[in-house]
């Protein structure tokens, strides 16, 4: 493997590893661990994970057996330390699950988690902040360095190449990643990074990162309600929207689509409902979908 780390500032690297996973070594810190020990010249003490998906883990139990610490979202410890719940979630809970069925993001090497996390100072140069959305407990760490402050933001932030390969960007909470973004726009950082994707450098630059990730939410959202009976057309069930936008996307072929659609339509749709834009109805006991009767455009 050719070198994938590069210097972010000077005391800083940025290392691409597996799906293109972005993976940040501050002094003696790394923040996820997409790219092997082996390809890393700077051997870290102390190891914080994101959140709770495989792409953003995948070496961490090789760096814990170096003899790092290994601290994570708290909320996110039991998919670190398991990474089958997160197929389970989607899937089904009876097991065990077809791994050509679940997205690749979802499978990885689990690794036990030695120290919790939660919102606020993790040492005199790094805080975490709470950031839900993509996955309820996720955290983005800022970075205090000599020089430039440096927000590590996991998958609240995507990149701009990033979007525009994904369509529907997966998140479990509309409404919680909205809100967070917004978050992130009122941080006083120099250097964005995203979980997949280019560094944004600079606030204009950062902001203009942030707010082509709320656009997508609203794209995203506008995408769902399309693929919605019309206010006096039959309701459909949950399933049935997610099937709707596979063959939308042209995804209806995939094995491993619905693991992948699923959470994030369902999180679109409660966002629509929130906002008036949906409507639920009780049909054999099963929630069903359609477009609102009277729109009623609500704030998140």
């Amino acid at each position: 493997m050719k070198d994938r780390c590069s210097k972010l500032s000077n005391n800083s690297l940025l290392c691409v590893g597996d799906m293109e996973t972005n993976m940040v070594i501050v002094d003696h810190t790394a923040i996820d661990a997409s790219l092997p020990p082996v390809h890393i010249q700077v051997k870290p003490r102390l190891l914080l994970i994101t959140h709770g998906h495989a792409d953003h883990f995948r070496y961490a139990h090789e760096y814990k057996s170096m003899g790092l610490l290994v601290a994570a979202p708290r909320h996110c410890i039991p998919l670190i330390e398991n990474p089958a719940i997160n197929q389970m979630a989607t899937i089904g809970w009876a097991g065990p699950i077809d791994e050509k069925l679940v997205t690749r993001y979802f499978i990885g090497k689990g690794v036990r988690v030695d120290t919790p996390l939660e919102p606020g100072r993790i040492n005199d140069s790094i805080e975490a902040i709470a950031a839900p959305g993509h996955t309820p407990g996720h955290l983005v760490y800022l970075v205090e360095t000599s020089d430039p402050r440096i927000l590590v933001a996991g998958d609240t932030v995507l990149g701009h190449d990033y979007l525009e390969k994904n369509p529907l960007p997966y998140h479990t909470s509309t409404i919680w990643l909205e809100g967070s973004l917004n978050k992130i726009k009122s941080l006083n950082a120099d250097i964005l990074v995203p979980g997949h994707g280019e560094p944004a450098t600079g606030k204009r630059e950062l902001l203009k990162l942030v707010d082509r990730n709320l656009s997508k939410i609203q794209e995203s959202l506008s995408l769902v309600e399309k693929n919605l009976p019309r206010p006096d057309e039959q309701p459909i069930y949950t399933d049935e929207v997610v099937a709707r936008i596979a063959e939308t996307l042209g995804l209806s072929h995939s094995k491993r689509a619905y693991s992948a659609l699923s959470p994030t339509v369902r999180a679109l749709l409660l966002a629509l409902k929130h906002m008036g834009r949906a409507e639920t109805i009780t049909r054999r006991g099963v929630l069903a979908w359609r477009r609102a009767q009277n729109k009623k455009h609500r704030p998140h």
